[in-house]
C-alpha cells in the first residue's frame, strides 16, 4: 500500500464519539429508545476511551484537592500519588450499563452532531487534565479550557452527558 492510499485510509478514521443515530438528527426529536441507544453508545465510549489508570488519576487529583482544600498544610502531591496508588491496588468495579429516564425539552436546537462534539471536546479536555497527574496545579496558571458546545447544549438543553 502506498503511503498516499494509507494516510487517506487513516483520514477517513475517526477516534472521537460517533452514535450509530444520525448526525443532523434533533435531540428535542430523540424517543426514548433512541436516548437509551446514546447513553450506551457513550457508556461504551467512556469505557474505551479511559483506563483503571486514568480513573484513579481524576479520583486522585480531586481527593488531593479536597484534602488541600480542608488543610492547607498537606502535601498535594504525595496525596494525590498516596490515592492513586491505593486506587490502583483495587479490583475496578464494572457496572452494568443501564438506561435511565430523561428527556430532551423541545426547544433544544442541537444535533446529534452537536452532543458528538460535544463529546470529543470534553475528551480532549479530560486527556490534557489527566497529562498533569499528580502534579501541583499552579494557583495562577489560565484554567484548562472547557467544551464550549458541551456549555452551549448544557445551556439550551439542559444536556451534557445523557
Amino acid at each position: 500500500m502506498s503511503r498516499i492510499a494509507l494516510l487517506a485510509l487513516l483520514a477517513g478514521c475517526s477516534s472521537g464519539f460517533n452514535s450509530s443515530i444520525s448526525d443532523g438528527t434533533a435531540l428535542a426529536d430523540l424517543d426514548a429508545t433512541q436516548i437509551c441507544t446514546l447513553q450506551e453508545e457513550q457508556y461504551d465510549y467512556f469505557d474505551k476511551t479511559y483506563s483503571q489508570s486514568d480513573a484513579c488519576t481524576l479520583g486522585a487529583v480531586f481527593a488531593a484537592a479536597f484534602e488541600v482544600a480542608f488543610d492547607p498544610t498537606a502535601d498535594y502531591t504525595a496525596s494525590c500519588e498516596a490515592a492513586y496508588d491505593e486506587c490502583m491496588g483495587t479490583e475496578p468495579e464494572v457496572e452494568a450499563f443501564e438506561c435511565y429516564d430523561m428527556t430532551v425539552p423541545e426547544g433544544c436546537s442541537y444535533t446529534i452532531a452537536d452532543f458528538e462534539t460535544c463529546q470529543d471536546e470534553s475528551t480532549e479536555a479530560i486527556q490534557a487534565f489527566l497529562k498533569e497527574g499528580c502534579t501541583e496545579p499552579d494557583a495562577n496558571a489560565e484554567p484548562l479550557a472547557g467544551s464550549s458546545m458541551c456549555t452551549a447544549l448544557s445551556e439550551e438543553c439542559g444536556v451534557y452527558f445523557l
